[in-house]
């Protein structure tokens, strides 16, 4: 888990290469067991991000999740915490 200064939490599970629609879900899960039981941490919201470390150039939604490539990942962190 990561909180930006503004507030908005991310639940980040990472993979090496390949990821399955299970860790989509566990992610989502994650996601609301943190926003549902560590609010006080993530005041204004928390974001399911699923990070492929050995991809590069990856960023979109996939159910609800946001699938990154580790190339991208802070850039995106950056631009959601606002």
């Amino acid at each position: 888990m990561a909180v930006a200064p503004g507030g908005v939490g991310f639940a980040i599970e990472v993979k090496t290469s390949r990821y399955e629609d299970r860790y989509i879900v566990l992610v989502r899960e994650q996601a609301v067991w943190l926003w549902r039981f560590r609010r006080r941490w993530c005041g204004r919201d928390v974001m399911p991000v699923l990070c492929v470390a050995r991809s590069r150039g990856v960023h979109r939604w996939e159910d609800g999740v946001f699938v990154v490539s580790i190339d991208c990942l802070v850039p995106v962190l950056r631009a959601m915490s606002y």
